[in-house]
């Protein structure tokens, strides 16, 4: 086997662990959300009710501390992932020929187009900047424009804006626009 393709082999299997480290992530971050909303729950009803949750309360906040350290973690996989593919797209460059084509994302080969709601919210995304804007911010942009989205839908569709590089998240629930949301708005 020649180096190039050494290369090219080993290209496409740090993109395939790109993926599997994007889904950790993804399941984690959803892991912790639900974590932080069941404990709000509780927290907010433990004011009114007649059982002592104080025990049960400990755990949740144990395991919200354990989703937050697999979350740093994952991330810190991917960013280590994604740099290994820099440097072995510039040794691939040096070394000459073409760098392997990207295979498509699931989500990438999609011909479906950006509703005209979204075309909306990712508009009022890129007028904030240099801010950023939060879940609740666009929350409150899709109320006011009376769109039927729920906030779930608004965290999922914005999450798939971050893999198509049209957002970059900047922290847990806020966003900010890329260059490359410029070509759909």
């Amino acid at each position: 086997m020649t180096a190039l393709s050494e290369l090219d082999e080993r290209i496409r299997g740090v993109r395939s662990e790109i993926l599997r480290a994007r889904d950790t992530l993804h399941r984690v971050e959803g892991e912790l959300d639900g974590l932080q909303r069941g404990h709000d729950i509780v927290t907010e009803d433990k004011a009114g009710s007649r059982y002592d949750i104080s025990g049960a309360l400990e755990i949740i906040e144990v395991q919200i501390a354990q989703a937050r350290k697999s979350k740093r973690d994952a991330q810190q996989t991917l960013r280590r992932l994604e740099g290994e593919l820099q440097g072995l797209k510039k040794i691939r460059d040096i070394i000459g020929g073409e760098v392997v084509r990207e295979e498509p994302h699931e989500a990438d080969s999609r011909t479906r187009e950006i509703s005209s709601e979204w075309r909306q919210i990712l508009s009022f995304i890129l007028s904030r900047l240099p801010n950023s804007v939060s879940i609740g911010d666009v929350m409150d942009f899709v109320s006011s424009k009376g769109f039927d989205i729920s906030r779930n839908a608004v965290r999922s569709q914005l999450h798939i804006y971050v893999n198509r590089h049209f957002l970059k998240r900047i922290s847990d629930g806020h966003y900010k626009a890329t260059d490359a949301i410029r070509r759909v708005c």
